[in-house]
């Protein structure tokens, strides 16, 4: 009784974004309520005054979804993310470039979901 109560609980818990700070923007991979999609990769682009152009690398990931991301960011100008889903999805749109102060968002979907 103990077990299934564990078992319900476990998959009742929402699941945990992962959050990157890249300078002073963050890039977030988060649970969605787009319809059809699994999840959302969200970037916040915050007003950097400070450094070069400079590019990150790196992954996120939720519940069994990894995706990874090359974020390029620099000083008073657009901001830009690719993101590349695993193998079975798409991320759509791949890339986003956003300008200071402003935020967007990539979803990520099921193949099956998208009609591939």
């Amino acid at each position: 009784m103990i077990r299934l109560a564990m078992i319900g609980a476990m998959l009742s818990t929402p699941a945990i974004a992962d959050t990157r700070q890249v300078v002073a923007s963050t890039v977030t991979l988060a649970p969605t309520e787009r319809p059809g999609a699994v999840a959302e990769v969200q970037f916040n682009n915050s007003r950097s005054d400070g450094g070069f152009l400079v590019t990150h690398e790196f992954t996120l990931t939720l519940d069994r979804v990894t995706v990874a991301v090359v974020a390029t960011v620099g000083r008073s100008q657009p901001d830009t993310i690719t993101v590349t889903a695993p193998e079975g999805y798409a991320a759509i749109p791949r890339e986003l470039t956003i300008p200071d102060g402003d935020s967007g968002a990539v979803y990520v979907y099921p193949l099956n979901g998208v009609g591939m």
